[in-house]
Parts: structure tokens; C-alpha cells; sequence
């Protein structure tokens, strides 16, 4: 075999039989998957935010060691420009304070 031709050898199911060569397709696998992820991925945001946009709903994550995220959605029911970066204390000064005595233990609650 030249050096310039590289030989991923599979037996009749299609399945790798050797690994001379195999790195090449592998990587052309991994991106073509990689991309369809993506597409997906894209999609179901898609869906998301217009059902959010339909129900007048938002969403929002929260990873306590890194940073809050709100849907566009979540930006407008709460009436802050989507360029703001999203805090627990813009949160909670949308939210009626009897709605957060409700939710809050009283020695947990933060003053509005």
C-alpha cells in the first residue's frame, strides 16, 4: 500500500475488522455526527422558544457554580432587555414578595 492511501478493512456488516487507517473515517464520522447533533440541537431550541412564545412561558437554568440562564421568553415576561445578564436578585424583584415569603424560608429570604 503507498503511503498516501490509508485501508479501514470492515468484514461484511460494515463493522471495523483493523484499525490501519480507520483514524481518517473515524473523524469524517465523528464531524458528519457532531453536525447532525447540531441540527438537532437547533431545532429543538427552535421548538422550544416558540412553544414558550405560545404559552407566554419561560425557562431558565441555573448552575450555582457558573452563572443563571433565561429564555428570551423569560427575558420578556420579566420585562429585562435580553442584553442583561440574568441574577436572583433581578428575579426576585418581578416576583410579588408574598410569592416569595410563600417559597423562601423567612431565614433564607434575601430583602428586596
Amino acid at each position: 500500500m503507498s503511503a498516501g492511501v490509508q485501508a479501514c478493512q470492515k468484514d461484511g456488516e460494515g463493522s471495523r475488522t483493523s484499525q490501519l487507517g480507520c483514524e481518517q473515517d473515524r473523524d469524517f464520522l465523528d464531524i458528519a455526527e457532531q453536525e447532525q447533533m447540531t441540527q438537532e440541537l437547533r431545532r429543538r431550541e427552535a421548538y422550544r422558544a416558540q412553544a414558550e412564545a405560545l404559552s407566554y412561558t419561560g425557562s431558565f437554568g441555573w448552575n450555582v457554580s457558573t452563572d443563571l440562564y433565561w429564555s428570551d421568553e423569560t427575558h420578556q415576561i420579566l420585562e429585562y432587555k435580553r442584553t442583561i445578564k440574568p441574577t436572583l436578585d433581578l428575579l426576585f424583584r418581578r416576583v410579588h414578595p408574598v410569592g416569595i415569603e410563600d417559597s423562601i424560608p423567612q431565614d433564607k429570604q434575601i430583602p428586596v
